[in-house]
């Protein structure tokens, strides 16, 4: 995965751009972080997921075992 390489501000409010943007996750749509968190938090550290996502206009998907999140 590649992260946000700059920002852009809209109406005040600053959004990551340049990176690559999660699609869904085990074929469930993702449209918000939010929506993202509550995936993710519903799986246990060491599952495995599919991981669907856009980079520079192509569609991806790969496969990542869930690891624990660092304290």
């Amino acid at each position: 995965m590649r992260a946000a390489t700059g920002t852009k501000i809209v109406d005040g409010d600053s959004y990551p751009t340049g990176g690559d943007v999660i699609t869904a996750i085990d074929g469930q749509k993702i449209t918000t972080s939010e929506g993202l968190q509550r995936a993710i938090d519903a799986k246990q550290p060491g599952d495995m997921i599919s991981l669907a996502f856009w980079r520079s206009g192509d569609s991806h998907t790969i496969q990542v075992k869930l690891g624990t999140r660092p304290s």
